[in-house]
């Protein structure tokens, strides 16, 4: 047995770190859009609100899949 297959990762660790990765980049996203509206004032445009509606369902689906 060579030495790089005793230290291999576990099936499916590039998939749970991809989706953890996009877990926490659709967060920081939208954590900043909503800082920027709630704490800095400023007051999105109709197609900014419509733009995080993917961001509002791909984030309980990104922490579905890092699980």
């Amino acid at each position: 047995m060579a030495l790089t297959d005793r230290f291999q990762r576990p099936t499916g660790f590039r998939q749970t770190l991809a989706s953890g990765f996009l877990l926490a980049g659709t967060a920081i996203t939208v954590g900043t859009a909503l800082l920027f509206q709630y704490v800095g004032g400023y007051i999105p445009c109709a197609l900014c609100l419509q733009q995080r509606i993917p961001y509002y369902a791909g984030l309980p689906l990104a922490a579905l899949a890092a699980l």
